[in-house]
């Protein structure tokens, strides 16, 4: 089976898995091995609902690795999210306070989704799938530092200053030009100044609302510090930068490179990772790193992927390897391979990750 957003979901589409209305609730809105129709789709919508499971002639049983955190915390999380980034005028400021407050609560929420997930990785692909980036950043780079966070044995009330921080990290950029933001091209030096600005705007916003927690504003000023002392603002080095600020700098970087934006296509998650595997020491922290490695899902059971080969795969396994896992292409004679432990394909290696299948490969998988 595969899962499949609901904007590339098609009238005949075989489900493969009951559809909830949330993932934690028992109210089922399609049944297991229902067509889609285009009035089915269109309820879904309605509902909120990201994407279905779907069958398919190529992946079978094989079921896809589950997100880590359900749809309505999410969809509630990202509402949250825009309120509080487009609250400038007076009124709507007063008001922040509550949304804080909800931004708090989904930060336990997220500590108890993550703790008591199945799954022994974080898979953050489906929040991919929205078209704002700025919110599913700030999500994902929470989710990303909680799981971190876990890894590295942290208490409670640690975590949940480092999700709180890491959700609001990015806060300061509502300050910054949006023609500075969604530059497409290379930012001046004036315009890369301002942008470097966003985290001291960020740390302010926290301190004006009443955030009277130390640990909790500096680490968020000093996301963009580097332990080699080569960041910004203040060029802090190793021993002088929080450690909720180490954890959000990776979770950062990691899915600020693995997003599409306007003006460049998203970074295969491998390269991602060498990339900050290679600067351990010079901008990350080793144990942050070593716990990245090694808690991050970074292609999930059931995503889709090309290959160094030229050919189109299904990720079906990751166990063994969480940076080359098992595939199988999506086109006669449908050859699966191990990247890990079969030496025969040691050459190829994941040269694309699909935040959405392409519909040219659902056709071929029957599905489209």
């Amino acid at each position: 089976m595969l899962f499949i957003p609901i904007s590339q979901l098609k009238g005949g589409m075989k489900l493969a898995d009951d559809v909830l209305v949330f993932e934690r609730s028992n109210v089922r809105l399609l049944k297991k091995g229902s067509p889609l129709s285009q009035k089915y789709i269109d309820g879904l919508i309605r509902f909120g609902v990201s994407g279905v499971y779907v069958k398919d002639e190529v992946t079978g049983d094989i079921m896809p690795s589950a997100p880590v955190i359900d749809t309505k915390t999410k969809t509630k999380t990202l509402q949250n999210l825009e309120w509080i980034y487009n609250s400038s005028t007076e009124t709507e400021k007063k008001n922040n306070k509550s949304y804080i407050k909800n931004i708090d609560n989904t930060v336990v929420e997220l500590m108890k989704l993550i703790r008591e997930s199945k799954e022994n990785s974080i898979n953050i692909s489906d929040l991919k799938a929205y078209d704002e980036y700025t919110y599913h950043h700030s999500l994902s780079v929470a989710v990303i530092s909680i799981g971190l966070g876990m890894q590295l044995g942290l208490s409670e009330d640690e975590l949940h200053k480092l999700g709180f921080g890491a959700i609001m990290h990015d806060i300061g950029k509502m300050n910054i030009p949006r023609e500075i933001i969604n530059k497409p091209g290379k930012l001046t030096e004036y315009e890369f100044g301002e942008m470097k600005k966003h985290s001291l705007y960020s740390e302010a916003y926290l301190q004006d609302n009443a955030i009277d927690d130390p640990e909790i504003y500096n680490s968020v000023m000093a996301h963009h510090e580097k332990v080699d002392g080569t960041g910004y603002p203040f060029g802090l080095k190793d021993k002088d930068i929080h450690l909720y600020a180490k954890i959000m700098s990776v979770a950062d970087v990691y899915d600020a490179l693995t997003s599409s934006r306007p003006y460049r296509d998203p970074e295969v998650p491998t390269m991602v990772a060498e990339y900050i595997m290679g600067n351990c020491g010079i901008a990350f922290d080793m144990d942050v790193v070593r716990s990245f490695i090694s808690k991050i899902e970074f292609f999930p059971v059931g995503s889709f992927v090309e290959l160094s080969n030229g050919k189109k795969a299904i990720v079906v396994e990751n166990r063994k390897s969480r940076l080359r896992p098992v595939v199988k292409e999506v086109e006669p004679p449908f050859k699966t391979m191990d990247l890990f432990d079969d030496k025969s394909v040691y050459d190829i290696v994941i040269t694309k990750l699909y935040e959405e299948t392409p519909y040219s490969t659902l056709m071929k998988l029957g599905i489209g």
